[in-house]
């Protein structure tokens, strides 16, 4: 996945109707950053054949 700049991180709040200034872009783009980071990490684990770890079991009602 391709590192996320400012700029970029700027483009898209205003895509999403955020006019956000650069002092504020600064200061949230280590968390944007960081975020993509833990999600690069999560898209290498082998989870294809990983049964979920709840199971959500729907009753039908009082007997």
């Amino acid at each position: 996945m391709e590192r996320v700049t400012p700029k970029a991180l700027k483009r898209a709040a205003a895509l999403l109707g955020y006019e956000w200034a650069d002092e504020e872009i600064e200061r949230l783009y280590p968390l944007a950053e960081g975020g993509l980071e833990s999600v690069n990490r999560l898209d290498v684990l082998p989870l294809r054949n990983m049964e979920p770890a709840v199971e959500y079991r729907v009753s039908k009602g009082p007997a």
